[in-house]
């Protein structure tokens, strides 16, 4: 972007490279909650915060309106119901993903988020750092769970899955490599039409791939593949 300024009568011509910054939307349904988070995230060099709002009307509007790239989700026990509406903000705006900023020890709640299409989650025990480092991770693709909840998740999943890990080895061995690679992506946080993009297929064939996943490994849905794939080493932590 070409830029300049006055020095006496002449224009003095500057060229200066900006980085693309991260379009976050706030939601916090507490004054105080929203207000400390903006303090502590407008400064960052890389995050730009493009709205706040502390209804659900207010933030499917702005959601629609702003396509951000990433909803800042403030979930606290107070305000959990909240989370059922991620697949509507989805909707509001494809591109968009949610990062949970959790104020709530319920494993169960947190675990239903992801479910929902959270693309990560963060404690609010955390710094500012691991906040900001996780939004930049999820906006570049990747999926971001705590390790505490992670592997509460495993553990919670091992018992669900016994009769996976006896075939395992049957089971991942049926997998094809395009399969493989459509666990992973699915594994790092990636949807549909960016895995489509990445593998230049058509997002209709990775349904199919998916249908295929799921049938031979006996797994319903996305949250489940994600356990199942880091119980089975099938993508490192």
């Amino acid at each position: 972007m070409r830029r300049g300024f006055i020095l006496g009568d002449i224009m003095v011509s500057t060229v200066r490279t900006e980085l693309k910054r991260i379009e976050v939307l706030l939601f916090a349904p507490e004054t105080l909650s929203q207000e400390c988070i903006l303090i502590l995230l407008r400064d960052k060099e890389l995050i730009r915060i493009v709205g706040w709002a502390n209804n659900e009307d207010k933030l499917l509007e702005h959601t629609f309106r702003l396509k951000p790239d990433v909803v800042l989700f403030y979930l606290s026990n107070q305000n959990f119901e909240i989370i059922n509406l991620i697949p509507e903000l989805h909707k509001a705006s494809a591109q968009t993903k949610v990062v949970i900023l959790s104020g709530s020890d319920d494993i169960k709640i947190q675990a239903k988020a992801l479910e929902l299409g959270a693309a990560g989650m963060v404690q609010k025990e955390r710094g500012i750092q691991t906040l900001t480092s996780v939004i930049e991770q999820i906006n570049d693709g990747k999926v971001v769970v705590n390790p505490k909840l992670l592997q509460q998740l495993l553990k919670k999943g091992s018992g669900n899955h016994n009769k996976t890990n006896n075939k395992k080895s049957t089971e991942i061995d049926s997998l094809t490599e395009r399969e493989l690679d459509v666990i992973e992506m699915i594994a790092r946080g990636m949807r549909n039409k960016e895995i489509a993009e990445r593998l230049f297929i058509s997002e209709a064939t990775v349904r199919h791939h998916l249908s295929s996943i799921y049938s031979k490994l006996m797994i319903d849905d996305r949250l489940n593949l994600v356990i199942y794939a880091y119980q089975h080493k099938l993508v490192k932590l």
